[in-house]
């Protein structure tokens, strides 16, 4: 369970600081469904695509989950911390070459 605390308290962290990115912050579990904020839009078919080729780093794209496409799901009970910290910049990285200002 430290585990598990440790990662979401870096998460909560890290989504305090997104400029693309919101969420309903999670009660319970060990997922989050954040999006992206109203203010930008993506091609979300690349932006998946470039994530796992090009950066390694896989979420789940939203509408797996009946969510619109500019919501992605993402784990943080299984990852190592510096797992998670290594796929969240991968997806920082990925979504300042991706989003743009509607």
């Amino acid at each position: 369970h430290t585990h598990i605390r440790h990662n979401f308290d870096y998460l909560k962290q890290w989504m305090a600081q997104q400029s693309f990115l919101e969420w309903v912050e999670p009660n319970a579990g060990v997922v989050c469904f954040p999006r992206l904020k109203a203010a930008y839009k993506i091609d979300a078919e690349k932006f998946y695509q470039t994530l796992f080729n090009k950066y390694s780093t896989i979420v789940g794209p939203g509408h797996w989950f009946e969510k619109e496409k500019t919501n992605m799901r993402i784990g943080y009970g299984y990852p190592l911390e510096e797992e998670l910290k290594t796929g969240l910049d991968n997806l920082e990285e990925c979504l300042k070459a991706f989003v743009e200002h509607k």
